[in-house]
């Protein structure tokens, strides 16, 4: 006896069966009890006189019908307002690679060069550049460079003859350590700085004339 919980077309699940049947060359009879209505599913379903050697393929159709009912369910978006995201989950034929899928979609193409070298690549400086400031007046703070210098990441060392403290920060950077605000190098001291422009970068000092040297890579 085969006890089924979800079978949305029960006509057709009788007539695979049927046809599985005949093709046996016997007589076979599957008598589905407890049909109410053709709106409502059946409680049981029973399978008289079946023969052994064919359960498998029974057992098959019947994984099938719930591989199906399982794929139509997931696939349901929930969502009501137009304005809710919808989750996605990007990935190429592979189902695996979200890099070369991100590929396909900005560069509608396929089989192009993978975009987590892209990526890499865009992260890899291709020129490199350096430079010294000294701060006149302690202070008083100061842009690290006087134009505007794109870059993907700079090495900022406070000099090693400093007798002070050199602040790095922002437009409002205080060395005087009451005050202070940004963050202190001693002499010989680096900090890497991820940064699009040093011309955002200001430098304060506790010490008249004391200064940095840095190297940046764009």
């Amino acid at each position: 006896m085969l006890n089924t919980k979800i079978v949305q077309n029960t006509e057709e699940f009788i007539k695979k069966i049927n046809e599985l049947i005949s093709n046996t060359n016997k007589t076979r009879k599957v008598v589905v009890e407890n049909q109410v209505s053709p709106q409502k599913f059946p409680e049981k379903i029973e399978i008289k006189n079946f023969p052994k050697s064919e359960v498998p393929l029974l057992i098959s159709i019947v994984k099938d019908l719930g591989l199906r009912l399982k794929a139509a369910f997931t696939a349901l978006i929930t969502n009501k307002d137009p304005r809710e995201a919808i989750p996605v989950r990007l990935v190429d034929k592979t189902g695996k690679e979200f890099y070369n899928a991100l590929f396909t979609v900005n560069g509608g193409g396929g089989g192009g060069a993978d975009m987590s070298t892209v990526e890499n690549n865009t992260r890899i400086p291709s020129s490199i550049g350096d430079g010294r400031k000294v701060v006149a007046a302690a202070g008083v703070r100061e842009r690290l460079v006087a134009v505007s210098t794109p870059c993907k990441y700079a090495d900022i060392m406070a000099e090693t003859d400093n007798t002070g403290d050199i602040v790095i920060g922002g437009s409002t950077v205080i060395a005087a350590a009451l005050t202070r605000k940004g963050i202190p190098l001693y002499a010989g001291q680096s900090i890497r700085v991820e940064f699009a422009d040093l011309y955002s970068i200001y430098i304060d000092s506790t010490v008249n004339g004391d200064g940095v040297t840095f190297t940046y890579y764009n």
